[in-house]
């Protein structure tokens, strides 16, 4: 059993709502109407990693620039690391021995401190390094090799291809040499712009998500190098290379995965980019 991320986990539904507190006194945030109430220090996560060989959440809280650890099979939390300023998204490796959390924007997908991407050892849940990044973060995944894919807001789009909106993280490199850039190919026509949300529920604070096939083979991720611009990816593990985009209105399909083998992965990723052609 693989630890993953809470989001990409299927089948399985964790539901709780979050407070936020200041001294004594308690005010509700927005969020689900049943399930446990987990009190804490911020209010809502930006993101909500799970550990489930260890029974663990990780809760990334942005306003806080902490990392809160919480057993749901006790309903406790068992501890906090802290990390850079704004922590946005948070991702395990598939062995679970280490956290990958970038930080560095608001909520709003503004800048707020440095762009990071923060290791955490989750054995001896201590920060082991930070490591700058080109451009304001969003979310990542980790791959079977144990390399991390980070997407960030980037500096725009130069004849169709994103610029700085992907790189990869290898922890066996020696630092300073760490950090690779992956280059994205273009679209074969100009994306359209996302339209305006029309649900009253809380959302995401980074736009830019990643999500990786069950073996770790691949990852499949969304990214907004624009306000005007939305892209999705394949980005193959073993060769380090983003082999396909496809434009934003193929994000329904995308969203309603829901994988129960490598062989349906690989029908799913197929319909997409036939669809999109």
């Amino acid at each position: 059993m693989y630890p993953v991320t809470l989001g990409r986990c299927a089948g399985l539904f964790v539901a709780f709502a979050m407070w936020a507190f200041s001294g004594t006194a308690n005010a509700q945030t927005t969020g689900a109407t049943f399930g446990d109430v987990i009190r804490l220090q911020g209010g809502t996560p930006s993101d909500v990693v799970l550990d489930e060989f260890h029974h663990l959440l990780y809760l990334v809280n942005n306003p806080t620039g902490v990392v809160t650890i919480y057993d749901y099979i006790t309903t406790q939390v068992t501890g906090t690391i802290q990390v850079g300023k704004s922590p946005v998204a948070g991702a395990l490796s598939m062995d679970g021995d280490w956290l990958y959390v970038t930080s560095g924007a608001t909520p709003t997908q503004t800048a707020s401190g440095s762009p990071l991407l923060n290791i955490i050892n989750t054995n001896s849940r201590r920060l082991e390094q930070t490591v700058l990044l080109p451009s304001i973060p969003q979310g990542l995944e980790v791959g079977n090799d144990g390399r991390v894919l980070i997407s960030m807001m980037g500096s725009g789009v130069v004849s169709g291809v994103p610029q700085n909106t992907l790189a990869v993280y290898d922890r066996t490199l020696n630092n300073g040499q760490q950090l690779l850039p992956v280059s994205v190919p273009a679209l074969p026509t100009t994306p359209a712009p996302l339209p305006a949300p029309t649900f009253g529920r809380p959302a995401k604070i980074f736009t830019g998500s990643l999500m990786r096939t069950p073996d770790g083979q691949f990852i499949v991720g969304v990214i907004t190098p624009t306000n005007a611009s939305t892209y999705i990816f394949v980005y193959e593990v073993a060769s380090g290379v983003c082999s396909a985009t496809v434009r934003w209105r193929e994000l329904r399909l995308y969203s309603r995965w829901r994988p129960t083998g490598r062989a349906s992965w690989r029908a799913s990723l197929c319909t997409i980019f036939r669809r999109s052609r």
